[in-house]
């Protein structure tokens, strides 16, 4: 007997390679604004939010709650601003000059699971800039473990197997379960470490004795 496939989302705090996209466009500084200083209004988007009711993600929830702006810019000025909500964020007084602006999104327990790459953008004295930064789920692995169950009396002599397909392709990684004494439930043995993203669960259950 098979079960349906479900796609499992991997808890992992670093994914691939981030990418961003850069729109600069010039602007008049809203009047009462020192003109020898510059403005830079950032942008920010992108999650790893699920897109289908099928989908298991983590119990820590991959929701973005709150997101952080990093900037270093010349003479060695920097800027750092947490837990900010909203897309739109407009930083005020900078020197102008080259910055290089770095954005990420964490969840609700403020675990970062998203970040942009490092954008240089060009501010100039009495202007503002637009920065469009797109975050990216961060590179790295992440444990996977499940336990299964199905009606008692059901299986006699039960075997179950599986395999993670990565939505991205790639090969499979093959899933060991441990059927527990009562007969009717099966757990991961060990936990197993793949890398960060979403993958396809594949579950094949049989009845040994039939």
């Amino acid at each position: 007997m098979q079960n349906p496939q479900i796609a499992k989302k991997l808890p992992a705090l670093a994914f691939v390679a981030l990418c961003a996209s850069l729109i600069l466009v010039a602007c008049d500084v809203p009047t009462g604004s020192d003109s020898s200083l510059a403005s830079l209004r950032i942008t920010v988007s992108g999650s790893p939010q699920a897109q289908a009711p099928r989908n298991l993600v983590p119990a820590c929830g991959i929701d973005i709650a709150s997101w952080s702006l990093h900037g270093a810019g010349p003479d060695w000025k920097t800027f750092d601003l947490e837990n900010l909500s909203g897309a739109v964020h407009l930083i005020e007084a900078l020197a102008p000059g080259e910055w290089n602006v770095t954005a990420c999104g964490a969840n609700a327990a403020g675990t970062i699971l998203v970040r942009s790459a490092a954008t240089s953008v060009t501010l100039t004295r009495g202007k503002a800039v637009d920065l469009n930064l797109v975050c990216r789920i961060i590179a790295g692995f992440g444990s996977f473990e499940t336990t299964l169950s199905w009606p008692s009396g059901f299986i006699v002599t039960p075997q179950l197997a599986g395999t993670l397909t990565p939505a991205q392709g790639g090969a499979d990684t093959p899933l060991t379960f441990t059927v527990d004494a009562s007969g009717f439930s099966a757990s991961l043995a060990p936990p197993v470490s793949v890398a960060a993203g979403w993958y396809r669960l594949g579950l094949r259950l049989k009845d040994l004795s039939a």
